[in-house]
């Protein structure tokens, strides 16, 4: 199994976070980012995403850009303060590809727990648009296959 944790596009500002949207510099990044991931030639059938806007416009464009024929899904559990553990537990009992698209200092902490172990406190600085794809090795073993910048593709 893949899982591929994305981390939303630049967004506007707005008076209510929940509703930012992605602005021009945000839908670029995705865009480059899905052909990147395109590139890759995988095609995950699980794409996850919180309930905000930022996070379903972007994977909205990696999905269109990648060519993925699965179609993003809301997703409890993904906003920036929810607890990583239950978010583990979501992900262990899957036993297919994944993407999440998410947000900080979510991504981090999930990174971390499932790189590191439970209750590690690395740091993992995912950029807007940065991506982790991790491969599951065993049972809660996760080996890391990727870790980008958007400047390390081109965004």
């Amino acid at each position: 199994m893949r899982l591929i944790l994305i981390r939303h596009g630049d967004a506007a500002m707005a008076a209510d976070d929940d509703s930012r949207k992605l602005d021009d510099e945000g839908r670029r990044q995705a865009a480059v980012l899905g052909a990147w991931l395109g590139e890759l030639g995988f095609d995950p059938p699980l794409i996850w995403h919180s309930n905000k806007i930022r996070t379903r416009e972007t994977a909205d464009i990696v999905v269109e850009i990648a060519g993925w024929s699965s179609k993003p899904i809301e997703t409890q559990g993904l906003r920036p303060s929810s607890p990583v553990e239950e978010a583990a537990i979501q992900i262990e009992a899957e036993d297919t590809d994944l993407v999440i698209v998410g947000h900080m200092p979510f991504m981090s902490g999930l990174a971390s727990h499932l790189v590191s172990g439970p209750g590690t406190t690395s740091y993992w600085e995912f950029a807007t648009c940065g991506t982790l794809i991790l491969e599951r090795s065993g049972r809660g073993q996760w080996v890391v296959l990727a870790f980008t910048s958007p400047a390390l593709i081109g965004i």
